[in-house]
């Protein structure tokens, strides 16, 4: 972006630069024409000329002419004035002078004296009063001695000098020979006028405007591109607080603009392509294994160690920076993660990813209930397939080892014992082809696990989204019980092949849509095929009273965001009573603020997912929320995450059992 933005405004800044300064020269100029002649009733003149014709100085590009109408003048008229003519000669290499009856003013090394001439009948008038705007074309007349027709009755015309001398034009006044067209009106007065007809006035050409006041803005453009490029590259650089401070204050500014601006999936689109090149704020208190960074100690160290998550699939192999995570949805062929690891997302999950490469459903096929702060898609599985993610997984696994292996390198050279960094762990969430058949769909998840597997820290087999026809039929019975253990051989498999991969957990992603029974068959199945987790819950296609009467509400999809909170929060809690909390859970919808995770936490939850409040807030949530969590923790008296999970059916339990007795 700076390479690009510095090539974009390198011929802009300069003549941006002189723009001002000229604009400035003018003010003050018209400033000492007010004072020393428009306050004694006299007329005066601002001239601009080509540099070229410096030593000639025959040739006008425009002229201004001030009467004493002009005396009180203010600043903000002046500014607006030259500022204007300024735009319209971007591109021209030229200076100005100024002229009055008092003292001339020198400007750009050139200076003219002379005074307001040409009056009645062809007499001097010391007064100037015979200057008047002309709107003749670039057409040039030939001189004649006979007198000017006076100024007050002759219509605008474009005389000639019989002189160029400073001489004869501190006799006759302001002969002007105009080759250009004016870009205003100019003045037009001579102590001869010309005999031979004046060609008729015509008007400046409304492209060649048009193109100059463009180019204008681009290099603007240009210019303010760089400075901001310039800024953001020394910002980027920086290893403060306040830096990142100030990375998410800009992108809590520009999230809600842009979601204004666009529609939900161009939104969504622009986003990941920001992610993508790198344009995000980093959260620079993350970086644990940097002995310069004074940010590992303090309030915010503590807030880590509190927000820390362990032992989470009961095989004490994969640590959570934090509970908070990016859901499926967002970054479905791995384009992001690194930049979402660097905004402070504590694990990220891409997806859902599907054999071959598909489009999903036609558009529009995502809408939103903004005053409810919810969402409904109808994506269908859009993907660009397994080959692509892999790539992709491919060269983030490549960046991840490099760097572990550097911070054990630096962790031998030195003596001090430093707290090892987490690395945010990455999920993989395996979907199906529209057009695979039931009787296949095993095959299909069990294909995805033995490609992407290796790329991955945790495996989701995703059988509850409402956009693929027939998709959550996959969730009853038999089905489900065959795909987990297709899914679960495969990753058995792999994981002998693989031999310095020693976990890789398998969890499962049900709707909250599921009635009690469906529930129980749920616990039954996963129990049975030994699967890792459960993350609860996926879009609702129920809808409420307040959502069927948006007027997007009845658009077919599966709705997130605030509505579904309760709903999934319960199916989590029901879902934690009927394992015993045995199973680890992911609670995920509707997920706005620190209280909402927390209140998922203590529903059965060891980690928690957010994905409709990421899109219309931005970066600046994930902060935001992981400061409200710790806050919350502490202020209910939890020295950690891992003590919260499944708090409240413990006391409901312990309740229970002393009203029993």
């Amino acid at each position: 972006m700076i390479l690009f933005s510095s090539v974009l405004s390198f011929s802009a800044v300069t003549e941006v630069r002189f723009d001002l300064i000229f604009c400035r020269q003018l003010i003050l100029a018209t400033k000492k024409i007010q004072k020393s002649d428009l306050k004694k009733k006299n007329h005066a003149c601002i001239h601009f000329y080509p540099q070229a014709s410096k030593k000639k100085k025959k040739k006008k590009l425009y002229s201004h002419t001030f009467t004493p109408a002009h005396r009180n003048m203010s600043s903000q008229t002046k500014s607006f004035l030259w500022r204007r003519v300024l735009v319209e000669m971007v591109g021209k290499d030229f200076f100005f002078t100024a002229h009055g009856k008092g003292e001339s003013m020198m400007f750009h090394r050139h200076q003219r004296r002379s005074f307001a001439g040409g009056g009645k009948g062809g007499k001097k008038n010391k007064h100037g009063k015979s200057l008047k705007r002309s709107t003749n074309p670039s057409s040039e007349s030939s001189s004649s001695s006979s007198p000017a027709a006076p100024a007050r009755t002759s219509p605008p015309q474009n005389v000639s000098s019989s002189s160029s001398s400073p001489a004869a034009a501190g006799e006759n006044g302001f002969a002007q020979k105009t080759t250009k067209t004016p870009i205003m009106s100019s003045p037009a007065s001579s102590s001869s006028a010309s005999k031979s007809p004046t060609p008729a006035p015509t008007n400046q050409s409304p492209s060649s405007s048009s193109t100059s006041s463009s180019s204008s803005l681009l290099k603007t453009i240009g210019a303010l591109s760089l400075f901001a490029s310039i800024g953001y590259g020394s910002l980027r650089a920086a290893d403060s607080p306040l830096a990142s401070d100030v990375e998410f204050k800009t992108f809590e500014f520009l999230a809600p603009v842009f979601s204004r601006l666009m529609d939900a999936e161009s939104a969504h689109n622009l986003g990941v392509s920001l992610f993508a090149n790198g344009l995000y704020p980093i959260e620079r208190r993350e970086r644990d294994n940097d002995r310069n960074n004074a940010n590992a100690s303090g309030e915010y160290a503590e807030m880590r160690e509190m927000l820390r998550v362990t032992n989470v699939f009961n095989d004490g192999l994969m640590t959570f920076p934090n509970p908070i995570g990016l859901a499926a949805g967002f970054d479905k062929d791995a384009k992001t993660i690194q930049g979402m690891r660097e905004i402070g997302f504590g694990f990220v999950e891409i997806g859902s990813v599907t054999p071959q490469p598909q489009d999903g459903n036609p558009k529009p096929r995502v809408f939103r209930l903004r005053e409810l702060d919810a969402v409904i898609n109808r994506y269908g599985f859009n993907s660009e397939g397994i080959e692509r993610a892999k790539e992709r997984l491919k060269k983030e696994k490549n960046r991840v080892a490099a760097t572990v292996v550097d911070n054990k390198t630096e962790e031998k050279e030195e003596s001090t014992t430093t707290t090892t960094n987490v690395i945010a762990p990455i999920g993989v969430n395996l979907g199906k082809n529209k057009t695979t058949p039931e009787s296949e769909a095993a095959k299909s998840y069990a294909l995805g696990a033995t490609e992407l597997g290796p790329f991955a820290d945790y495996l989701v087999i995703n059988v509850s989204s409402p956009n693929t026809p027939g998709l959550r039929d996959l969730q009853k019975g038999s089905s489900l019980v065959k795909i987990l253990r297709d899914v679960v051989n495969a990753r058995d498999r792999l994981l002998v092949k693989e031999e310095k991969k020693k976990s890789l957990p398998v969890l499962v992603k049900i709707a909250p849509d599921v009635d009690e029974k469906g529930l129980k068959e749920i616990a039954k199945a996963v129990k049975k095929a030994k699967i890792d987790g459960v993350i609860i819950s996926n879009t609702t296609i129920e809808r409420n009273d307040r959502v069927q009467q948006h007027e997007n509400g009845k658009e077919i999809g599966g709705l997130s965001g605030k509505p579904v909170f309760e709903k999934s929060t319960e199916v989590l809690r029901r879902f934690y009573e009927l394992t015993d909390g045995s199973i680890p859970l992911v609670g995920c919808g509707g997920v706005f603020t620190g209280e909402d995770a927390l209140k998922k936490i203590k529903a059965g939850a060891s980690l928690v997912q957010l994905y409709t409040s990421f899109a219309y807030a931005g970066p600046a949530l994930i902060p935001k929320v992981k400061r409200e969590l710790y806050e919350a923790l502490k202020r209910e008296g939890f020295k950690n995450v891992n003590e919260a999970v499944g708090y409240d059916v413990k006391q409901r339990k312990k309740r229970n059992r002393f009203l029993f007795f």
